[in-house]
């Protein structure tokens, strides 16, 4: 064997927990500063980087993956968001029509349905009206929008 330091040992009692000890040491290289809320590599003159060929190139990803995942999760958390108030603007469209006496004789489904293809406005932007949906998407759209009003988190806007 090479006579150089190395992350893993060199008589490993089995390969994963060689793995395991060269993961270890790769995320203590990457370092959280919690005043920029980014991740970094720790030292960039760790001896380790010179000795250990490639080790640098895998920290600075493993730095870049999770400031991505980070950046990614906060996109995804408005995005849900946004697709919630759409869910509820057609069941409070449908909730309207369905205290309307004009519509008493639709069934559930007809009305869901019927609601799902006519202009709401669109919440999050009050210039645009969401697009028409097919029978399926509009009854199910629909229903979620009503679970989610009942559960208080979406006050009727005055």
């Amino acid at each position: 064997m090479i006579d150089s330091p190395s992350i893993v040992p060199d008589a490993p009692g089995d390969i994963v927990s060689a793995l395991n000890t060269a993961l270890a040491t790769i995320r203590g290289l990457v370092v959280y500063d919690d005043e920029l809320r980014r991740w970094f590599v720790a030292d960039e003159n760790d001896p380790l980087f010179a000795s250990v060929p490639g080790l640098r190139g895998v920290a600075h990803s493993l730095a870049a993956s999770a400031n991505q995942s980070k950046t990614q999760g906060a996109r995804s958390r408005s995005r849900k968001r946004k697709y919630e108030e759409r869910k509820v603007a057609r069941a409070r469209a449908y909730q309207q029509r369905r205290m309307d006496p004009t519509y008493w004789e639709k069934s559930d489904s007809d009305l869901k349905a019927w609601c799902g293809q006519r202009l709401v406005r669109d919440p999050t932007d009050p210039d645009k009206y969401l697009k028409t949906l097919e029978r399926s998407q509009a009854i199910r759209a629909i229903d979620e929008g009503l679970v989610l009003i009942a559960t208080g988190r979406f006050a009727l806007s005055t």
